[in-house]
């Protein structure tokens, strides 16, 4: 926690969600990356539990896009304890606001 109230969880990382984060920066790279997932990176370490259940305790977090040079991100993640959040699985699931006019 935080002097202003704010609780954040530590984010871990496995081996498959480092190696698949590792593709998707060499492909778009890391600070774009980075960027485009800033958003939900702050919403899954404040708010993990707002998000939706994938399947039983696996959740699900998602960008959005409004660039054609951006595509969506998708995370699955878990929630361990009041402290940390299981970061399991990530994965590009479109090209971004292209996609929507094909």
């Amino acid at each position: 926690m935080t002097g202003g109230g704010q609780r954040y969880r530590e984010r871990v990382e496995t081996k498959e969600y480092q190696a698949q984060y590792d593709d998707l920066a060499r492909k778009y790279t890391a600070e774009m990356l980075e960027n485009a997932l800033r958003g939900v990176f702050w919403g899954i370490t404040t708010r993990a539990e707002e998000f939706p259940r994938y399947t039983g305790l696996i959740y699900r977090a998602q960008t959005e896009s409004r660039s054609s040079e951006v595509p969506r991100f998708r995370i699955f993640f878990s929630i361990e304890g009041d402290h940390k959040v299981l970061m399991l699985w990530i994965e590009k699931v479109g090209n971004g606001v292209m996609e929507k006019l094909i």
